[in-house]
């Protein structure tokens, strides 16, 4: 299973420590099969399996939904970040897309949106 640690901005106070970092983890096809067995779809959805591949947070293990909702935002989008990160690294790695050149937001455009400097 590939995991990566993230920094934390703020951090959370969990039991008698605050946690400074969290360990995040590779998607598997079982949180998707899980998420929408509880009956999450939509954003609900992808927001529980996102909590779900958070494995730790500071000394704590696997940390339920609640506890990491109680995360600041800022901190909940460097995870999220983070996670998209990782996503993109194995999605090369096992050749299901090329490397964008450059900056990670160069050279991506989205469908039907203007270019960077159109207007």
């Amino acid at each position: 299973m590939i995991t990566r640690e993230v920094r934390l901005h703020f951090g959370i106070k969990v039991g008698t420590g605050e946690a400074k970092t969290a360990t995040i983890r590779e998607e598997t096809l079982g949180d998707e099969l899980d998420v929408a067995d509880a009956g999450h779809v939509g954003v609900s959805m992808h927001r529980r399996i996102d909590m779900a591949r958070v494995t730790r947070l500071g000394d704590l293990e696997n940390p339920a939904p609640e506890i990491i909702a109680r995360l600041r935002r800022a901190d909940w989008e460097l995870i999220e970040r983070a996670l998209r990160k990782m996503d993109a690294e194995i999605s090369i790695e096992a050749g299901l897309t090329q490397p964008v050149e450059g900056d990670d937001a160069a050279g991506r455009e989205e469908p039907g949106r203007a270019a960077p400097g159109d207007a």
